[in-house]
């Protein structure tokens, strides 16, 4: 908990531009909580490394936050996840040139959402009545893992090509 408090001031030093009176923190406000002894040498090695990896990622979280960074980001298409969906998904294959992970997760939910969907495909229609919404949960569970794979490896091919 002391760590944790520490933690919290020090991301608000880094955060805050401005803070109200109302909310100062007191300069003892770690020696307020009480220190939790680890006998374990394993749970004090990943508090340690739990503590350092925290104290980075404030920093990281604050480059995420200026504006220059947003730009960084690969924008999301809805009409990629649309094209997802409708033409890789709904065939049960996994999307080619997907675009970006965000694309394969929403055309999956979109699909999930859709009670229509898979109604005339073949495979879903073999099944028994009462076993066509497990048959979609799972098959589609599958096809997107593939699809994530296969998003991978297209990365991997991408990288290796523009060295």
């Amino acid at each position: 908990m002391r760590a944790r408090a520490a933690l919290l001031i020090q991301a608000k030093g880094k955060f805050a531009t401005e803070v109200s009176d109302a909310y100062t923190i007191p300069d003892d406000l770690v020696e307020l909580f009480a220190e939790e002894e680890q006998p374990d040498f394993w749970a004090r090695a990943a508090d340690e490394a739990a503590i350092a990896a925290a104290t980075q990622l404030i920093d990281i979280v604050i480059g995420f936050s200026q504006r220059e960074a947003w730009k960084k980001l690969p924008a999301l298409s809805t009409s990629r996840r649309e094209e997802i969906k409708n033409h890789s998904l709904a065939w049960g294959v996994p999307p080619e040139n997907a675009g970006s992970l965000g694309n394969i997760l929403n055309a999956a939910w979109d699909a999930t959402l859709d009670d229509k969907f898979w109604e005339s495909f073949p495979p879903f229609r073999l099944q028994r009545e009462e076993k066509r919404a497990a048959f979609r949960v799972e098959a589609l569970r599958e096809i997107v893992l593939k699809s994530i794979e296969v998003f991978e490896y297209e990365l991997i091919q991408k990288t290796r090509q523009s060295k």
